[in-house]
């Protein structure tokens, strides 16, 4: 999945994607900049139900012994703002502490509380290949201007018509909690995206996201 998902750096503007990358204290004290409409966390994640606002995303690969090197809950919540619709592609990013009548506290909840319109998570660890093509459907339906949740419904559709993947384990990990009806503006692109693009992605269609006014 993590190959897959690199290429959405490249092909989406507007969208911050963090893939097991090396200490960013910037990101780790304020969040993203204000301009993205999304932002897009793949990687291992930890989810802690006795211990919510532990639970993180593991940035630096080289060192997990290191405090430094994740983005725990807890710093989440004390970003000035998140964006308004944010992607956590990792284990059980759904998962946490469960209070009755109040939902589940952990990273979902985290970036719901600073901000986030609407966060989409898994519940388990979810099959690398399809979960890397239901983002890829479901980044295809937010560029025809659909709304997450109708975006995330067709690209798990999509998945489950599929004679390969048709059992719930393949389709139904990701969810969407909070505001449904979000949708980042997302524009098609046809020209370059500048230095760093892979071999032979000149003029590959990109995507170029904005935040709705």
């Amino acid at each position: 999945m993590l190959d897959e998902l690199r290429g959405l750096g490249s092909a989406i503007g507007g969208v911050d994607v963090r893939i097991d990358q090396p200490e960013d204290a910037t990101l780790r004290a304020r969040g993203p900049e204000s301009a993205y409409g999304v932002l897009h966390v793949a990687g291992h994640a930890e989810v802690f139900s006795e211990f919510p606002w532990r639970s993180g995303f593991l940035l630096d690969p080289r060192h997990p012994e290191l405090e430094a090197g994740w983005l725990r809950a807890d710093e989440v919540v004390a970003w000035k703002r998140a964006p308004p619709l944010v992607v956590l592609s990792g284990c059980g990013t759904a998962g946490g502490r469960t209070l009755p009548g109040q939902g589940i506290e952990g990273l979902t909840r985290a970036f719901l509380a600073t901000g986030a319109r609407a966060v989409v998570s898994s519940a388990w660890d979810a099959d690398d290949a399809s979960a890397a093509r239901i983002m890829k459907f479901f980044y295809e339906g937010l560029a025809r201007r659909l709304p997450a949740s109708a975006a995330l419904l067709e690209a798990r559709r999509r998945i489950a018509r599929e004679a390969d993947t048709e059992a719930p384990y393949y389709w139904s990990a990701f969810l969407l909690s909070g505001d449904g009806l979000v949708s980042p503006r997302l524009r098609a692109r046809t020209e370059p995206r500048g230095a760093g693009r892979p071999s032979g992605a000149a003029g590959a269609r990109t995507l170029e996201s904005r935040l709705a006014p």
